[in-house]
């Protein structure tokens, strides 16, 4: 058997650049724990190969102390002999960080279309990408493909890498589905002599079917989603991972859950304040958990008032523990 862990949108920083509320540190950790959970998990199973598909860093300049807490671990993978590939995605402006870390020859990146291929287990696996595109992929899609020279391999199985949107894809709450539009794929386009497109930039987890005449299997566009809750779109979704499992000439797609905040909105716009915001506004408060992340919507017109009760000593007594929040001012109800 050959395994393979694949994971994206880790979006390590995210968080940082948090001014209202107490939302900066506790974020930022928040990514990394998932983020160190499936790199050990990786260790542990013995994995064969581990795949980021993009968007590492929420920053393209990311202070240097997050580079390091991101290189480190994977620096410790492909120090134990696990090829690591990276597709570099739209956040990091796709390029990644230059680090000392990443000159491993098993630290590998998509930094220009190209391909890999490794023997596994007596297998031949080529993997093929490109970092992110911010143009007309639906045109140049095609080009991208030619570029990374994947006709010039022969492989028992083939695997695509990228960081696009591709059409079918389902995101938010209300499902949006990307349908059209030059910053997606047609999915009719990816060839079907690949097993799977292994795809970032979607935070939704799911998998695409698109069958080929010419192939009676259907070409899987997977999309491990982000590792953990970016916006509150996302507030339904459940994050994770996939474990691919490659077996008896099979491959298998094993989604495993992460653990994510349960994301509440505290809506004080046109909450008429008369005692202040404590006694106003209790039972918002009382409907929030432990480790909730929480966003307290505001209104303009009395901002100052509001923010000079909704001080951090407050929050801390009025909501449970370790939750996490931020205040958002907006003029519209």
């Amino acid at each position: 058997m050959i395994k393979i862990i694949f994971f994206s949108d880790s979006h390590l920083g995210i968080g940082l650049t948090q001014k209202s509320g107490n939302q900066g540190d506790e974020r930022v950790e928040d990514f990394f724990t998932n983020y160190n959970y499936i790199l050990s998990f990786a260790e542990e199973q013995k994995a064969d190969m581990v795949i980021h598909g993009g968007d590492l860093f929420n920053r393209s300049n990311p202070p240097p102390d997050i580079i390091d807490r991101a290189y480190r671990p994977l620096l410790n993978i492909a120090a134990s002999g696990i090829p690591v590939l990276i597709v570099p995605g739209n956040h990091e402006r796709s390029f990644l960080p230059a680090t000392l870390f990443d000159t491993h020859p098993n630290l590998l990146r998509f930094d220009y279309p190209r391909t890999y291929n490794f023997f596994i287990n007596k297998s031949k696996l080529s993997f093929s990408g490109f970092p992110f595109y911010r143009g007309d992929i639906r045109s140049e899609f095609p080009g991208f493909l030619e570029k990374t020279g994947w006709r010039n391999h022969t492989a028992d199985f083939r695997f695509l890498c990228f960081h696009q949107a591709v059409e079918g894809a389902k995101v938010g709450v209300q499902n949006y589905t990307f349908r059209y539009g030059e910053e997606v794929i047609k999915i009719t386009d990816i060839p079907a002599q690949f097993n799977a497109a292994l795809a970032g930039h979607i935070h939704r987890a799911q998998i695409l079917e698109s069958p080929h005449e010419e192939n009676a299997s259907a070409v899987h566009v997977v999309y491990p989603g982000a590792i953990e809750r970016t916006s509150f779109a996302e507030r339904e979704e459940q994050k994770g991972f996939y474990v691919i499992e490659i077996n008896n000439g099979k491959v298998k797609f094993l989604f495993k859950e992460l653990p994510s905040r349960n994301m509440v909105t505290i809506d004080l716009r046109g909450l008429e304040i008369i005692n202040g915001i404590v006694e106003s506004a209790r039972p918002f408060f009382n409907n929030c958990a432990e480790g909730d992340l929480v966003t307290i919507k505001i209104p303009y017109e009395i901002r100052k008032k509001v923010f000079a009760q909704l001080t951090k000593q407050n929050l801390d007594k009025w909501l449970p523990d370790n939750t996490v929040y931020n205040i958002s001012v907006t003029k519209e109800r």
